[in-house]
């Protein structure tokens, strides 16, 4: 293996430790800010402070794809700022060192940054969700809950359950209907989401010659049969790793256009997300190289987080269209992402620049 040159090894130290001082930073920031809000009802219950750290450990893992872009991008700008007042960066150019060159050592840490945020997505944060919201059920939801939308899951037999809560410290539907047929309905007050799918004070309920739908028999405790029909987990498409809404999509059974269009959005904005690392580079390097003792490196930080929050506000407006099925999930999804790669790779790639 060829050793990294001096600069190169310098340029990554010096930006991975940037990185991590800046994600530490902001993470205190919104652990205070948000601890400050539910502290009142968190520390009002017999909560251990164990607990209330994994609690933010899954919360940081749930917001890492956020907060590391933010960092990264705090942490070229520092970098080359810091270079350039140091005269390292004309050093470097004397010595024929392009601004090509120059950039492979950021290009290769938003390589690494790219596949953490795919490994973060596929395994971590579902995990971590999950862990949250059974936290929240257990300590911080103790005011009265407001009314929510019915849930539907379709299972591979095509039959469906209807929900209306999804209880995570016991693993529990509430109030479902398990819809075998038009003609044979389960009414189950609670149904547990693992093996055995148990069901509470079930009402089975099969349609008469009349055609009316009658009860023929309940059940204080039923075991349903659904351990080769449940096709993926009971965690909102927004939260399933990359691989279960991939499956999910294959298996192209879908209760209607809306969640095929939900589920399309997620994926593709799920796969095209981590890729920013790369559009970082190339819309700040060629901004940050120029700079000189007369440039004010305030401007362009604020200049910078004022991108970074226009880019994800305007990606969350393409998500709630692609959603609703305004057009096309994916070319709603990747245009923002196309765009701005040609954009950028056409300033990055000037010679003139």
């Amino acid at each position: 293996m060829i050793f990294l040159k001096i600069w190169k090894k310098y340029i990554l130290k010096e930006t991975l430790l940037f990185i991590l001082f800046f994600l530490t930073a902001i993470y205190i920031v919104y652990f205070t800010l948000d601890i400050s809000v539910h502290s009142t009802r968190i520390f009002s219950s017999n909560v251990k402070y164990f607990d209330v750290l994994i609690y933010y450990y899954h919360n940081f893992i749930l917001q890492l794809n956020l907060f590391l872009p933010l960092s990264f991008i705090l942490a070229i700008i520092k970098v080359v700022y810091k270079m350039n007042k140091k005269n390292e960066l004309l050093t470097l150019q004397m010595g024929g060192i392009s601004k090509y060159k120059f950039s492979i050592p950021f290009f290769f840490i938003a390589y690494l940054l790219s596949m953490i945020s795919y490994y973060n997505l596929e395994y971590l944060s579902p995990n971590s969700y999950d862990k949250i919201e059974k936290f929240k059920n257990d300590y911080v939801r103790k005011e009265k809950r407001k009314k929510t939308s019915l849930s539907t899951i379709l299972l591979k037999d095509n039959t469906k359950i209807i929900y209306q809560k999804y209880d995570y410290s016991k693993k529990q539907l509430l109030d479902v209907f398990y819809i075998k047929s038009s003609d044979d309905i389960w009414h189950i007050k609670y149904l547990n989401t693992e093996k055995p799918y148990m069901g509470y004070f079930a009402d089975h309920f099969k349609r008469d010659n009349s055609g009316k739908l009658k009860k023929i028999k309940s059940f204080k405790n039923y075991s349903f049969d659904l351990s080769k029909k449940v096709s993926s987990s009971f965690l909102p498409i927004e939260k399933k790793a990359i691989s279960q809404l991939f499956l999910q999509y294959i298996n192209k059974k879908f209760i209607s256009n809306k969640e095929k269009a939900v589920l399309l959005t997620n994926l593709n904005f799920k796969i095209a997300s981590p890729l920013i690392y790369f559009l970082i580079v190339l819309s700040i390097f060629p901004f940050c190289i120029k700079f000189s003792r007369s440039n004010k490196s305030f401007l362009i930080f604020a200049i910078s987080i004022f991108s970074f929050i226009f880019f994800y506000t305007l990606m969350d407006a393409m998500i709630i269209l692609a959603e609703n099925n305004i057009g096309s999930p994916f070319w709603i999804t990747w245009s923002p992402y196309i765009l701005s790669f040609i954009i950028f790779s056409f300033k990055f790639f000037n010679k003139n620049s």
